[in-house]
């Protein structure tokens, strides 16, 4: 549930924050490998690159969601089209009702959405794969997610800060997603 709800979230979150702005502002572009990309995050601690997306986790040793792997299809995502996303991880403990995730949507140092997701009720309403409560262990899921038929232009940056019900770190997940046109001469 965390695994699949904190990727969905993640996911549902960069489709519904960036349909709902309208506006295009490209600040300082960088490059690093394939990926163009506008942010403030420069944390570069196990990036996963990709085409025109990539990850990475954030997180300490001791949170309760591992994620080793994040798969999308198509790859990269593209406007309009459902996106299919595998994932796995390892649940390192055990996590119970009212686990939430703080999730941002940036334009380089603006943040275009920010709002905070109840991961259970989210998993519940997507009728996703894993419920709560999960219990430990190694866990995988595939979810399908409509994106918007209109994202505006531009690279974001998503980062996603989920908490247990006590608070505790559940995960930390950091996405950078390129809806950029001419990044096709990359690929």
């Amino acid at each position: 549930m965390k695994l699949a709800t904190t990727i969905l979230l993640a996911a549902t979150a960069v489709s519904a924050s960036i349909s709902a702005f309208e506006d295009n502002y490209l600040d300082v572009l960088s490059f690093d490998q394939s990926i163009v990309y506008l942010g403030d995050d420069a944390t570069q601690k196990d990036v996963h690159t990709l085409s025109k997306w990539s990850w990475n986790d954030c997180g300490g040793n001791d949170d309760a969601l591992k994620l080793t792997k994040i798969d999308v299809s198509p790859d990269p995502p593209q406007s309009g089209r459902n996106l299919t996303i595998d994932a796995a991880g390892i649940v390192n403990r055990y996590i119970a009702e009212g686990a939430y995730a703080d999730v941002s949507v940036k334009l380089g140092y603006i943040t275009l959405y920010h709002t905070r997701f109840d991961l259970c009720k989210e998993a519940h309403d997507a009728d996703a794969q894993i419920q709560c409560p999960v219990e430990a262990g190694e866990r995988a899921i595939t979810q399908n997610v409509e994106l918007p038929s209109h994202i505006p232009p531009a690279a974001y940056t998503l980062q996603v800060r989920a908490n247990t019900v006590d608070d505790t770190p559940l995960a930390c997940l950091n996405f950078r997603l390129s809806f950029l046109p001419f990044l096709s001469v990359f690929d």
